[in-house]
């Protein structure tokens, strides 16, 4: 099966560990806005040398935290913003 056409139906079908395409298809996000959300002050990633991961249960923690912060408060960090971090690379 490609994993681009993979559909969760439940949340103990999700991985244990998620990359950013799993992200992609659990939250119908795209991938750009993925990687936006890795580099977000809080977001719960795990680095594997160049690879980032979350872990499944981190993931919706994060995402019902979002949803219980200040509207004002963006969930993906702005371009400028990005650039202005250190390790921040385009």
């Amino acid at each position: 099966m490609n994993s681009d056409t993979v559909k969760y139906s439940s949340y103990d079908e999700i991985p244990l560990f998620l990359d950013a395409n799993d992200i992609v298809r659990i939250l119908g996000i795209s991938k750009a806005n993925v990687y936006y959300m890795f580099k977000a002050d809080g977001f719960p990633t795990i680095a594997l040398g160049k690879r980032k991961l979350v872990r499944k249960e981190k993931l919706f923690s994060w995402l019902e935290d979002q949803e219980n912060s200040a509207p004002e408060q963006c969930l993906i960090p702005s371009r400028e913003e990005l650039s202005r971090r250190k390790n921040f690379r385009t």
